[in-house]
C-alpha cells in the first residue's frame, strides 16, 4: 500500500508537514484565547495605599511584605463613561470566615450560600478614609457607605475588576 511518502516528491512532502505545523500552532494559540483566565480583583494595602492584584480567590486581610495582616480588598466602580474607576469601599473578611476557610481541607471549601454573599454574612466593609470602622454591609452604617458609593458615582455601581 504506498503511504503519503512514497506518493509526493520530498519538496512537496515538506511544504504539507510545514502546513499542518502551521495550522496546528494556530488552533493551540486560539485555543489558548479562548480559554479561561483566572478572575483577579483589586486589593489595596490599608497602611501604604499600594494596589495590587490578586485572584479572586484570595482571602482578605493578606499579609503585606512584613507579614501584618493589611492588604484588603479594594471595591472600585466603574465610571459611567467607562473611562476611569471610583474607590467606592474595602472589604475583607471577618474572623469568623476566615476561620471556617482555614478549617477546611485544601480546596474544599463549604458550599457558598448565595443569600449569605448578597446580605454580607462573612465580611466587613469601610470607608477607604484611613481610620474609618468596620462595619457589616447590612448595617445602617454598611448600607449608607454603598449608597453613597453609588450616589457619587452617577448611580452606576458596575464593579471595575483588572
Amino acid at each position: 500500500m504506498p503511504t503519503l511518502r512514497n506518493r509526493l516528491p520530498s519538496a512537496e512532502h515538506t511544504k504539507v508537514i510545514a502546513l499542518a505545523v502551521i495550522i496546528g500552532a494556530g488552533i493551540l494559540y486560539l485555543w489558548s484565547q479562548l480559554a479561561p483566565h483566572p478572575l483577579k480583583c483589586y486589593f489595596i494595602d490599608e497602611v501604604t495605599g499600594e494596589v495590587s492584584v490578586h485572584p479572586v480567590t484570595a482571602v482578605p486581610p493578606l499579609a503585606n511584605a512584613r507579614g501584618e495582616l493589611t492588604i484588603v480588598r479594594a471595591t472600585y466602580f466603574r465610571s459611567p463613561d467607562g473611562t476611569g474607576r471610583t474607590l467606592a469601599y474595602l472589604r475583607k473578611n471577618t474572623p469568623e470566615a476566615n476561620a471556617t476557610v482555614e478549617a477546611a481541607p485544601q480546596g474544599n471549601l463549604p458550599a457558598a450560600d448565595p443569600a449569605s454573599e448578597m446580605v454580607g454574612v462573612g465580611y466587613v466593609i469601610r470607608l477607604p478614609a484611613p481610620g474609618s470602622p468596620w462595619v457589616s454591609p447590612i448595617s445602617a452604617e454598611g448600607m449608607r457607605i454603598i449608597e453613597e458609593a453609588q450616589k457619587a458615582n452617577g448611580g452606576h455601581m458596575q464593579e471595575c475588576v483588572p
